[in-house]
């Protein structure tokens, strides 16, 4: 985890030939907030980001 970060997103490589790419959303406490199983580190990249900008989107409109 990112001791600095609020959330932490990590793209971890198939455990074995013919699984996904995992992508996973971590919060500060190193909870799981989301998990996504994605064809490519940058299918998974892009699901995080597009996570991370719906969650902070939300959080400026609560503030």
């Amino acid at each position: 985890m990112c001791p600095d970060a609020d959330l932490t997103a990590v793209v971890y490589d198939p455990p074995a030939p013919d699984l996904p790419h995992i992508a996973v959303l971590f919060d500060a406490g190193g909870e799981v907030v989301a998990v996504r199983p994605v064809e490519s580190i940058d299918a998974g990249e892009a699901a995080l980001a597009s996570l991370i900008g719906h969650i902070t989107t939300g959080e400026q409109a609560t503030a």
